[in-house]
């Protein structure tokens, strides 16, 4: 009978732990797993715009491969990164394969971020509504856009970006944080750099850094199918003790 009760523990802790996303003295109440697809800006769907990039043949929003990359928030560590394949909007008109391969990593960041009148981002256009007590923030740490197909070689190299030296640009994730529609999401603002260029397409301006936003929709990964096994397991378990109760 004991050792039936340790099991019963057990399991329940293991399902708590996988329904909360391994959330456990978390920071953010973000931790877990999201797909993130893109916006409609203008009629342009995109999910990372890169303007003065490509100058012929030329298009400055990019997607997620497949529709949707990911966004990983590791409330443990307190880290955030989003990664999968973009491709260029431009690619199937151009005849082009013009694709990156998305890396960042974002740290957390304690407390509210103040715009202190250099604003980044307001509530969304669209909303004009609430205030963003439910966002949260992250500095950029490291990240890359590596090149593939067309672009492969191409190395750029991201840093938060800044109006001045002490207002650097955090990523921001919540409602309305995308800055583009009244959904869940997120948004940033970037710098970019060429710290290798393309042996097959050289990229034509390389001094300096240039700016770029990333603005997705996020919509949480379901529970994975071993973790709805575990709680049926957990129920079965109950109803199995409760049997041997009324026995």
């Amino acid at each position: 009978m004991f050792l039936g009760k340790i099991k019963i523990a057990a399991a329940t802790m293991l399902t708590a732990s996988l329904l909360a996303g391994g959330a456990a003295g978390a920071s953010t109440m973000y931790d877990g797993a999201y797909d993130a697809t893109s916006v409609n800006t203008n009629g342009n769907l995109h999910s990372i715009w890169l303007p003065n990039l490509i100058s012929n043949p030329y298009d400055n929003y990019w997607q997620f491969v497949g529709g949707a990359g990911t966004v990983s928030v590791d409330g443990g560590a307190d880290t955030l990164n989003v990664s999968g394949q973009i491709e260029n909007n431009g690619n199937e008109a151009n005849g082009t394969n013009f694709l990156f391969e998305v890396d960042m990593n974002f740290a957390y960041r304690e407390g509210a971020f103040e715009n202190a009148g250099d604003p980044m981002r307001q509530p969304a256009k669209t909303v004009g509504g609430p205030e963003n007590e439910t966002w949260e923030y992250f500095n950029m740490t490291n990240a890359t856009l590596t090149g593939a197909g067309d672009l492969l070689g191409l190395v750029l190299t991201l840093t938060g970006f800044s109006k001045s030296e002490t207002k650097v640009q955090p990523f921001q994730i919540g409602v309305d944080a995308n800055d583009k529609n009244a959904g869940f999401g997120a948004s940033a603002w970037f710098s970019w750099e060429v710290t290798q260029n393309s042996t097959h397409f050289q990229i034509s301006d390389s001094s300096g850094h240039q700016h770029g936003d990333l603005n997705i929709n996020l919509e949480a990964v379901p529970l994975p199918a071993a973790g709805w096994l575990l709680i049926a397991g957990v129920a079965g378990l109950g109803a199995m003790r409760r049997r041997q109760k009324r026995t």
